[in-house]
């Protein structure tokens, strides 16, 4: 028969190895994100007033517009406020797929800048 007595010292060593496991992704998850925009935004339905620092602004050619939505979204984990124009709202579509993401809209509610949208990656990485 196996000896299964747990011990302070071995539970408290288990339990800060696991510990310290999560915690070494989370940090890479925060510090990934921490300059991660938190609203995309056409240059045609940009606010006459100034745009916060967490605001991507699209702006120039639209294979630069593309091209900046698709490198931006896989910093993006959560919710998102979208102001984009027609045109621009497709090509998210388009830049979630080049990226791996998934971009789900959700209702425009009256008071809100925009439509809020939540951003979730569709493929798994084990590195």
């Amino acid at each position: 028969m196996s000896d299964l007595t747990c011990t302070r010292r071995r539970f408290l060593g288990s339990t800060s190895l696991i510990a310290a496991a999560a915690a070494v992704p989370a940090a890479w998850h925060w510090a990934g994100t921490a300059n991660a925009p938190a609203m995309l935004v056409s240059a045609e339905r940009a606010p006459l007033f100034r745009l916060g620092s967490q605001a991507l602004l699209l702006d120039g050619p639209r294979l630069a517009r593309l091209e900046a939505m698709a490198a931006a979204l896989p910093k993006i984990a959560g919710e998102v406020v979208l102001r984009l124009d027609p045109v621009d709202d497709s090509l998210l579509d388009i830049a979630a797929q080049q990226s791996g993401m998934s971009v789900v809209r959700q209702h425009e509610r009256a008071n809100t800048p925009g439509i809020r949208a939540h951003v979730t990656p569709t493929r798994r990485t084990f590195a």
